[in-house]
């Protein structure tokens, strides 16, 4: 589903993924990534919501190669328009690389214009800046599910679509003591 030129999209129309394969977020398309229904946020139709721009201007710092290893270590996003729900294409591009640090650009673009532009500080991990034992742990593959008292999963009334179908939340406990 590619916005017309001029005027708003209806919202795309949603049916359930096989159960044991989810419907994913976007598809790649060569060096496109097209948007599913899962990508559209539920405050304007036909556009993406912030956490599937997000996922891809990280995603893009990931496939970029570095020297040492290395983990993001501060992330900041700028939306500075909708992104509609067509093809996007993402450029990520290392501006300053050194031993211990390196400085990532990310552009998000759809239709020629820059509609998201990420910067990424990377530090090196390891033997280097960040030392092993303040990284957080890996996330299990064999973690266990949420506590009985946590609770069924809390569901979104009225969403047919987009991506509050993409997670599910618990209230596990309180911090503070309150309500």
């Amino acid at each position: 589903l590619v916005p017309g030129a001029g005027g708003p999209v209806a919202s795309p129309t949603v049916t359930d993924p096989p159960a044991d394969r989810p419907e994913p977020i976007f598809h790649a398309d060569g060096d496109l990534l097209v948007p599913t229904a899962n990508a559209v946020g539920p405050w304007f139709p036909g556009v993406l919501h912030g956490g599937a721009v997000a996922a891809v201007s990280l995603r893009a710092v990931e496939r970029l190669p570095s020297a040492v290893p290395m983990q993001p270590a501060r992330w900041t996003l700028d939306l500075s328009r909708r992104v509609p729900h067509g093809p996007i294409r993402v450029r990520a591009e290392v501006l300053r690389d050194g031993r211990r640090l390196q400085s990532v650009a990310v552009d998000v673009v759809h239709d020629g214009e820059v509609v998201a532009r990420a910067t990424v500080l990377r530090l090196r991990t390891g033997d280097g800046v960040v030392p092993d034992d303040v990284l957080p742990e890996p996330w299990p593959e064999d973690a266990p599910p949420p506590p009985p008292e946590a609770g069924e999963p809390h569901v979104l009334q009225g969403e047919a679509f987009s991506y509050v179908r993409c997670f599910e939340t618990r209230r596990i406990g309180v911090v503070g003591g309150g309500r």
